[in-house]
């Protein structure tokens, strides 16, 4: 599977800025075709090799080995509207693989990517038998990874030349990382804790606190 990586470089002058301004509390919602256009105009403005249109329809008709979610913009009375990020895992041999949690430039830094990631092990935590999530992060992001370790990630080894798009067109290595036991009464304590750093109760959203978050990226695969 051809994917994208993680983005490391400076926003481009003159894109299209994200619907919500800083501070918006996003609303999760799980993934539809009708969020794909607003979800690959922040691909192009995060990552060097964006998914295609027919990738992403491919991956939604797998529902039953993907969860996917998008973080919008809360309109009239809650209801959502604009995407500011995405993220999801897929499902192989009983686990997790988070593919991607991206988030607009603009909102960058407002825990959307934390709210995401939260949602996700929630999502995770209601799957039967499924006891860990992994992902791979550039080994430069120091930001993602400190949000990744919040969760419970730990790094456990590296594939070289993981990344396309490093600094001066280099590849870059990924750092690989896992996160065990997500169903036990530990690792929900721990999202429990992270929810109350949020702000976040069941069903609604407030504005969020917590620790310092940068671009939260992580790649899909090998580009």
């Amino acid at each position: 599977m051809s994917t994208p990586a993680v983005p490391d470089t400076a926003v481009p002058a003159g894109r299209r800025r994200a619907s919500a301004p800083y501070g918006s509390v996003p609303v999760i919602v799980p993934m539809r075709r009708k969020h794909l256009r607003e979800i690959r105009r922040i691909d192009k403005l995060v990552y060097p090799r964006p998914w295609s249109m027919a990738l992403y329809l491919d991956e939604l008709q797998r529902s039953g080995e993907r969860v996917y979610r998008v973080a919008c913009t809360p309109g009239s009375g809650g209801r959502p509207v604009g995407v500011i990020g995405y993220g999801g895992f897929m499902i192989v041999a009983g686990e997790g693989h988070i593919t991607s949690v991206a988030v607009h430039p603009d909102c960058q830094g407002h825990r959307v990517g934390a709210r995401l990631m939260l949602e996700l092990h929630r999502e995770a935590r209601r799957i039967d038998g499924l006891e860990a999530l992994t992902l791979e992060v550039r080994a430069s992001n120091a930001a993602a990874q400190r949000l990744y370790r919040w969760f419970g990630y730990a790094p456990v080894g590296s594939r070289k030349n993981y990344y396309r798009g490093g600094p001066g067109g280099k590849r870059e290595d990924a750092l690989v990382m896992w996160c065990h036991d997500i169903g036990g009464a530990e690792h929900g304590e721990r999202l429990d804790g992270i929810a109350t750093a949020l702000v976040v109760t069941e069903g609604a959203m407030s504005t969020a606190l917590g620790c310092t978050e940068g671009a939260s990226n992580t790649g899909m695969g090998a580009a």
